[in-house]
């Protein structure tokens, strides 16, 4: 990989920089928990707690930073919980038949932002990890905080019960594609960037670059419009493009920092009554990652009809990454052997990573959901 500072990079505020910006946001506290004492509550220490976690994790090596930054990340979901509007304060328990659950004549209700257990676990770890850090597999769970703060961000979670391997998870986290664990990753992230138009060949379209499809990608379907259409396929929020708004013009690709680059186009939203009226194709088409200047877009996983998250990804990974620290720490000795295994960097680098990336991304979030 060439070693270069993209424009992106340069744009990234510093970690201190997001870290004042979080701490700002304690006095008042924002969205839901600006109107609730408790959730204020669990708002505000939850913040600290994330930070001391983060900072901690600094001073740590690979062995155990894994762990202080996973809990950084979890803390920072119960912030994120607490202040989300579409989660109420409180709402009644459900009986099998989708009648209110009752004790002594009165609903039992709960505080849904109000978050315990980790809505997620691992598969067979010790049998998984002997194959290789790729291998692992982790699944989502019909409860706990994972699936409340998918609720909080009003995105899809996990599939519950489906594992799902850490080689896949890894290259959604556009951080990694410098230094990736798997040198041809199937599904990664792609960067999206709306271009203008020029008419008359492309007047009412929309066109987007997608960079970072990998070489491997690009060999396979540089000449194969099937073989493409069914990669872009494990792209839902893509749906509806073309490769060129004139017939029997080829796909338009060309290198990338990462990669390969390709346009596409949409058509125009002249409908009013389309709920994507007025809207820029950045947001009908892309998801924002560290700010709205920041657009990807990212591939389902484990059968999703919808893209998964990037913040859901992140937390998968570090999940995952936690529980070999903890419960395999044999294992996770080999992985991290920078002498010898050759998962070791793309490790270091992704937790390296994870220390400016974690914070900026809960930030982002937490000004989301408290609208």
């Amino acid at each position: 990989m060439p070693l270069v500072r993209t424009y992106r990079d340069l744009q990234m505020p510093g970690r201190g920089q997001v870290w004042r910006e979080l701490r700002g946001l304690r006095s008042t506290a924002p969205g839901a928990a600006a109107r609730n004492d408790e959730r204020r509550e669990v708002f505000t220490s939850a913040l600290e707690q994330a930070q001391q976690f983060l900072e901690a994790a600094e001073m740590a090596g690979p062995a155990t930073r894994p762990v202080q930054v996973f809990y950084g990340l979890s803390q920072l979901g119960r912030a994120i919980a607490a202040t989300s509007t579409a989660l109420p304060d409180s709402e009644p328990v459900l009986d099998k038949d989708g009648s209110p659950k009752m004790n002594g004549g009165k609903p039992v209700t709960v505080n849904p932002w109000r978050l315990s257990g980790h809505g997620i676990t691992t598969v067979a770890l010790r049998e998984q990890a002997r194959l290789g850090l790729a291998k692992v597999q982790v699944k989502g769970q019909e409860r706990g905080t994972l699936p409340g703060v998918a609720r909080a961000l009003g995105v899809a979670a996990l599939p519950a019960n489906v594992p799902i391997p850490l080689g896949q998870l890894w290259p959604l986290l556009p951080e990694t594609h410098p230094v990736p664990l798997d040198a041809a990753p199937e599904f990664p992230a792609l960067a999206f960037d709306a271009q203008p138009t020029s008419p008359p060949v492309s007047f009412g379209w929309d066109r987007a670059e997608l960079s970072g499809i990998p070489t491997s990608v690009y060999q396979r379907c540089r000449e194969d419009d099937a073989e493409l259409d069914a990669f872009l396929a494990r792209y839902p929020s893509l749906a509806g493009y073309r490769y060129e708004p004139a017939q029997g013009i080829t796909p338009s690709w060309g290198t990338a920092t990462h990669g390969w680059r390709l346009s596409i186009f949409w058509p125009l939203v002249s409908n009013e009554e389309s709920p994507e009226f007025g809207m820029s194709l950045h947001e009908r088409k892309a998801t924002p990652y560290r700010g709205r200047n920041d657009w990807w877009v990212f591939p389902s996983v484990a059968g999703m009809s919808e893209p998964l998250h990037p913040f859901l990804a992140w937390w998968a990974v570090l999940f995952g990454l936690s529980m070999l620290a903890r419960y395999e720490p044999d294992s996770w000795a080999k992985m991290i052997d920078i002498d010898r295994s050759a998962s070791a960097n793309a490790i270091e680098h992704l937790l390296d990573q994870a220390l400016d990336v974690v914070p900026h991304i809960a930030y982002e979030a937490i000004q989301s959901v408290s609208r």
